[in-house]
């Protein structure tokens, strides 16, 4: 994309990125900019809060935007629908056709360097949070309701949330799901199409499988 082409594309941008800062940050946050928004995304409800933890210049944190090549960039849509807390704790990059949801009792916590690629979502209405370094591909679901009772037999109720933990450096393959209760230690790997629903204690590891499971321990993974 040349320059004249960017900065067209900035122009139309404008004017849901000026809402977001301005919506979210006050006018200091209009004249500074940190997020910036791509004209596709919908809006569906801001009527929660965001927080940015550190220093923050221009466009450090981008929300629909991707070079992921597969997907429709005309009709993939963000979905940006908050109501409770959102807390970027450094830079992120959400890409187009990704759903960010969370309830109004809900706390989303995004680590530094926190990507997706694209077309994945987001469910919280309790706690999920991010650690640093996160990178997830595209179609995942991660969601901490199941949004419906279960009544046992013994008149018990199963509880509807449980927070989701990632810890840092942990890439999600695609189209994977992350269920209540899920805690991912620092420096793993989840592979392609995996369900995951419980606390996995060992980190340095390659996770996979439906249910997930160990596979193997490793030293480090690469961007």
């Amino acid at each position: 994309m040349n320059v004249l082409a960017k900065y067209t594309e900035f122009i139309l941008d404008l004017p849901k990125t000026v809402f977001f800062n301005l919506k979210y940050f006050g006018a200091r946050g209009m004249f500074k900019l940190p997020v910036l928004v791509s004209r596709k995304v919908k809006f569906v409800n801001t009527g929660g809060k965001v927080k940015l933890e550190g220093n923050f210049g221009f466009a450090i944190i981008r929300l629909g935007f991707s070079d992921v090549g597969i997907f429709d960039k005309r009709y993939d849509r963000t979905i940006w629908d908050v109501r409770g807390n959102v807390v970027f704790k450094g830079g992120a990059k959400i890409g187009y056709g990704s759903k960010i949801n969370v309830g109004s009792n809900g706390t989303l916590v995004l680590g530094d360097n926190f990507v997706i690629t694209a077309s994945s979502a987001v469910v919280c209405f309790s706690n999920v949070r991010f650690g640093d370094n996160c990178l997830l591909s595209w179609d995942n679901l991660f969601i901490d309701n199941d949004f419906h009772n279960v009544v046992m037999k013994d008149g018990k109720t199963i509880d509807k949330s449980k927070d989701i933990t990632v810890g840092n450096d942990v890439w999600i393959s695609c189209r994977c799901t992350v269920l209540k209760g899920t805690v991912i230690p620092d420096n793993c790997v989840i592979g392609s199409n995996s369900l995951l629903n419980k606390v996995y204690e060992k980190p340095n590891c390659i996770y996979a499988g439906v249910p997930a499971k160990l596979i193997k321990e490793i030293e480090k993974w690469e961007r």
